[in-house]
């Protein structure tokens, strides 16, 4: 039963990258009853106007820390959430025996020390240089470090004459992320739970998230130095100068017995948070969710600290050198003579980290929701966020999407709204003294924006072309690479078919007049990548000009239409990574393509699913839970293979 439901995992995680980036049909509906033409800027030679009006509620003294644990008990909303707890106070019954097992080493391999290698190797793909985001691969250009199932793996990887397996650690909850710092390895583990019932019966679970430190100075042999538990979801997690910070949300229940407070479990030790660790924001109206931070020190003797912030929810991380930013959108529907209108607002606050400090500095908010973590960037003491408000659909509101700029106190410093009005973002990418944003109905505007004077945004170039980029990539000072996908307008002009997985490279040389360079189309309509929802599957060395990604191929045999449109969605026919050389003389030009497992066959309903890929010097690969494969990176020659 045990390998029936890993088997379970690896299908569910498999489809979920095909079918989650995958619409049955068709795209969108023209909901834009408007009749504005979505590039036409300002609308209707109007200064740009969103149908909110911004409220700023920027305010450094809102964050409060509770004195009390009636205090907190008082916040929260004792109707709903009251409840009878049959657990022991202080506790979510965590650890009923050693949730992440003892390392369990292969002895018929043999493990070197790291020597702190100069090699050429690609690292992970991070939004901001130096803050390091978990991931299911790691290399550290002697050794790869993956995730296999409930195992995490030890491979000697370079020379690839010596290339095996060294090491396995055994796992009891699932892992879903890795950092590397030297000779320390951190593995974050999957969620345990305990199930409460209540007088009402209702039921509500009580999520944990796992952190296991490891002493890896001998790869044959981890040594395990520590090991965390900390209540709540797992959120997000970054590595700052070997500082791990591990966010997780947990929500504050009263079980009759009091509220249970988040946790933090330290080998044998559990202990609460104490009310003065924990902090609300006033007139906040978001909810009872707390985001918790857990900061090690992972590079050094594993010791750490923690706060929790009473933000509501959690919906978008982003964090830079020094801060992090925690978005939480919220919903709520207002009466304008009779007609409800849904009102989007966007609460970020502002937390300083400094090794095990944090602290909360402002909170601010902006219109509208944001769509992931490059929705936001922090630059020259400012933040940039991007926003779309409403939505597309019926009686939902036109949609229309917006710039911000707050200063280093969360106050508004400047602002550019209703670009786009009909359709919203779906890729944002800020960099350096520009913020590049694609939005998408039926056509996919890419815009070119000058934040030069942080209190102007301006407006300075956009393009109109066929589908739409998911995911933005800076390729020097002046171009982008995006990935998403191929759509064909359907005759009616009503909405647009998705076709197959588009590569785009965009020169902003000139930025009034971005020009979409080079594109590349792979196969039909049902091809995507993992690239697109995970920018971590999206390998790119600018130096070297190599470009490589995973892909789920779909192509259709025939054309049943007689005016040339496939009303169909194509056969799935191969999975694995795609190569790519990209200059910007040449664009995107071929190398070639590995696979795990044998075309035509749905290699994506197992372990076979290749997922990432690396280089390490000239060689070139690419991991799946059940196999690692290394090709040369020049013409992607086979040099090997191991099961894992």
């Amino acid at each position: 039963m045990k390998d029936m439901w890993k088997a379970g995992i690896v299908v569910i995680v498999c489809l979920s990258i095909v079918f989650e980036l995958s619409p049955l049909f068709l795209l969108q509906n023209d909901w834009n009853d408007s009749g504005q033409d979505p590039l036409e800027w300002p609308p209707n030679d109007q200064d740009p106007q969103v149908n909110l009006t911004f409220l700023p509620i920027q305010d450094c003294e809102r964050y409060t820390a509770f004195t009390s644990e009636s205090e907190i008990e008082q916040r929260v909303d004792a109707d709903w959430y009251n409840a009878s707890n049959p657990a022991a106070p202080g506790g979510f019954g965590w650890f009923a025996g050693p949730t992440l097992g003892s390392p369990q080493t292969d002895s018929s391999q043999i493990g070197l020390a790291g020597d702190g290698s100069t090699r050429d190797y690609s690292d992970t793909n991070m939004q901001v240089a130096n803050v390091d985001e978990q991931d299911i691969v790691k290399t550290d250009g002697d050794y790869i470090y993956t995730i296999s199932e409930s195992e995490v793996v030890i491979l000697k990887a370079f020379p690839t004459e010596q290339a095996g397996i060294v090491s396995r650690i055994q796992f009891d909850a699932w892992p879903i992320g890795l950092f590397i710092d030297n000779d320390k390895l951190v593995v974050i583990g999957g969620y345990s739970y305990d199930n409460y019932w209540d007088g009402y019966n209702r039921s509500y679970d009580n999520y944990d998230t796992h952190v296991s430190l490891f002493n890896i100075a001998d790869r044959a042999n981890p040594v395990a130095v520590q090991e965390y538990a900390v209540s709540g979801t797992f959120a997000g997690a970054r590595m700052v100068d070997g500082f791990i910070y591990i966010i997780t949300t947990d929500f504050l229940y009263d079980y009759g017995q009091g509220v249970a407070l988040p946790a933090i479990t330290v080998g044998p030790q559990t202990e609460e948070l104490p009310p003065s660790q924990i902090g609300y924001f006033e007139n906040e109206s978001y909810g009872n969710a707390v985001t918790v931070i857990l900061a090690i020190d992972a590079a050094g003797d594993g010791s750490y600290s923690a706060a929790g912030y009473m933000t509501g929810g959690f919906g978008v991380l982003y964090v830079s050198s020094e801060h992090m930013y925690i978005a939480v959108t919220s919903y709520e529907y207002l009466d304008n003579e009779g007609y409800y209108e849904m009102l989007e607002k966007t609460a970020i606050h502002k937390i300083a980290f400094d090794e095990l400090d944090t602290t909360y500095v402002c909170s601010g908010e902006v219109p509208g929701r944001l769509l992931n973590q490059f929705s936001m960037d922090e630059y020259a003491g400012n933040l940039r966020v991007a926003t779309t408000t409403g939505q597309i659909g019926w009686g939902a509101g036109n949609p229309s999407n917006n710039i911000y700029v707050l200063d280093s106190e969360m106050a508004l410093l400047g602002k550019l709204e209703g670009l786009a009005p009909g359709e919203q973002i779906y890729s944002s990418r800020f960099f350096g003294d520009r913020a590049y944003l694609v939005t998408y109905m039926r056509i996919d505007p890419f815009f070119v924006i000058d934040l030069s004077d942080a209190a102007n945004p301006k407006l300075v170039g956009s393009l109109e072309v066929p589908g739409f980029s998911d995911y933005l990539h800076p390729y020097g000072d002046n171009h982008v690479i995006g990935i998403g996908q191929d759509t064909l307008v359907d005759p009616s002009g009503g909405f647009s078919w998705f076709e197959g997985l588009k590569l785009s490279l965009f020169d902003v040389t000139d930025v009034g007049n971005p020009v979409e360079e080079d594109k590349i189309v792979i196969g039909e309509r049902g091809t995507t990548s993992e690239a697109q929802n995970d920018h971590k599957a999206f390998m790119f060395d600018e130096e070297r000009g190599i470009l490589a990604f995973p892909v789920n191929l779909y192509q259709s045999e025939s054309n049943p239409d007689p005016n040339g449109w496939n009303w169909t969605y194509g056969s799935y026919v191969w999975q694995g990574v795609v190569v790519y050389n990209v200059s910007l003389d040449g664009g995107f030009q071929y190398v070639g393509r590995v696979t795990h497992g044998s075309d035509g066959q749905p290699y994506y309903f197992d372990r076979l699913c290749v997922r990432r890929s690396l280089y390490i010097e000239d060689v070139l690969y690419t991991i799946s839970s059940g196999m690692v494969k290394m090709n040369a990176l020049s013409d992607l020659a086979e040099i090997s293979s191991f099961e894992l």
